[in-house]
């Protein structure tokens, strides 16, 4: 029989998908970093993440998301094209 999952999110914004025993099943995490993209004006920097999602089976995937939004709003696009890998937010296999 296949463990209940459910996420949870650390206070760093950190997301895991654990089971009942708190066992790690995969994990999402967000590096930050302020970048200027060509054409933007200085005032305004673009946050630049690293996106990293490990998966069930211990595959890690690594991906590349540029924003003005804040990390929590990064991390919970992670969430929602977890189960895609393939998505332009996950676009290269790792591990």
């Amino acid at each position: 029989m296949k463990p209940e999952l459910f996420w949870v999110e650390n206070s760093d914004g950190d997301m895991f998908l654990v089971d009942n025993d708190w066992r790690i099943y995969a994990i999402i995490s967000a590096s930050e970093d302020l970048v200027q993209r060509p054409g933007e004006p200085k005032s305004r920097p673009t946050r630049e993440y690293t996106l990293t999602y490990i998966n069930e089976d211990g595959t890690i995937f690594e991906g590349k998301y540029y924003s003005t939004s804040q990390r929590d709003k990064a991390i919970k696009i992670a969430h929602k094209n977890a189960h895609t890998p393939t998505s332009q937010y996950f676009y290269h296999r790792i591990a």
